[in-house]
């Protein structure tokens, strides 16, 4: 496509946020690539602000997800008369179905889109989480690599970082900082490390590594695990940010860290774009298309059963037979340990 002939691109994908961040790869490839075009990203309002501050986003346009085939032409109509919107050049649509193909075809001249379950979409988001991100391929030189990102993908504002540090002091100590991310996600909670596996991984962190501050991040359903994290470990510099903070103040808070370790969720791939490096823990879901852009993925040995890929909220299998629970703390710490050593 003639680059001089791209203005405008809209790129879509309503959520889940963990995903829209994984984009932001295209987005950054595509301003390298057609540096004149304006780009208006389409999502979810609870993205629109961490959005607002990705420099590579012109616009940010704020829609009601639907899967009804004439949604689209009504969204088409009443996003145009909001944001003023332009003929666009290019649509790309992360998040396809009848609503907002409809959409797209209503308000652009081409169209693409790419779904992660499709052969196509498979290849694409891999490309999200495999290119040029710290060896984690072999197709890239590490020159190509850092030519193509650099981190943080998000470019917070003086304000928020300000706003972060006066809400949470203690995080002001120039000691080291360990971001654990304790929860996995309302929709697919059995994609967290059980509660018992965090606490034996800080008993050995403890006695292995020492003088560093431990960042517990989560959502209000994470209190009680935090909480029973706490009280087993007294003597620990564990700061709580659950519930605490929003998610700009969350991605400021994780641009401290020198790693941060978690499931497959939100801000695990929120602390991969603002550059932390970062240890990704699967279970049920594909270590291949949700791997976080700057991190390494440590997967269960355990195959899950078809409950887990139908997306129930518990695994049907015996405690220790679980994916998750099977990732042990000694994996964890020899993993990390390797990652401290670079």
């Amino acid at each position: 496509m003639n680059p001089s002939a791209l203005k405008n691109i809209a790129i879509l994908r309503h959520g889940a946020i963990g995903d829209v961040i994984n984009s932001l790869a295209m987005v950054k490839l595509l301003k390298n690539r057609y540096p004149q075009a304006n780009i208006f990203y389409f999502t979810a309002n609870y993205n629109r602000e961490l959005l607002s501050y990705v420099p590579e986003i012109n616009q940010v346009c704020e829609f009601e997800f639907s899967k009804r085939f004439f949604d689209g032409f009504r969204l088409s109509k009443n996003l145009k008369q909001k944001y003023h919107l332009p003929v666009f050049d290019l649509f790309i649509n992360l998040q396809p179905n009848w609503c907002t193909r409809n959409l797209g075809f209503s308000i652009a001249k081409n169209f693409r889109e790419y779904h992660k379950s499709s052969t196509k979409g498979k290849v694409i988001w891999q490309s999200f989480t495999d290119v040029a991100f710290q060896g984690q391929t072999k197709k890239k030189t590490e020159v190509e690599k850092s030519q193509f990102l650099s981190f943080p993908l998000i470019k917070l504002p003086p304000t928020i970082k300000d706003s972060t540090l006066k809400k949470i002091e203690s995080l002001q100590s120039s000691r080291p900082k360990l971001a654990l991310i304790i929860g996995a996600g309302i929709d697919r909670p059995h994609k967290a490390w059980p509660t018992e596996r965090w606490i034996q991984f800080l008993q050995s962190f403890n006695q292995s590594i020492q003088g560093w501050d431990i960042l517990l991040v989560g959502a209000q359903r994470e209190e009680t695990a935090v909480r029973q994290i706490q009280e087993a470990l007294p003597e620990s510099n564990l700061i709580n940010l659950v519930n605490k903070l929003t998610l700009p103040e969350t991605a400021s808070a994780l641009e401290l860290c020198k790693v941060a370790i978690g499931g497959d969720t939100g801000p695990m791939h929120l602390a991969a774009s603002m550059g932390v490096r970062n240890i990704c823990l699967f279970g049920p879901t594909s270590e291949v298309k949700h791997r976080p852009l700057n991190g390494v993925a440590l997967k269960s040995g355990f195959s899950c059963p078809l409950s887990c890929k139908l997306k129930k909220n518990v695994c049907s299998k015996a405690s220790e037979e679980n994916c998750m629970n099977s990732i042990t703390s000694e994996m964890l710490i020899l993993e990390l340990k390797n990652i401290l050593s670079v």
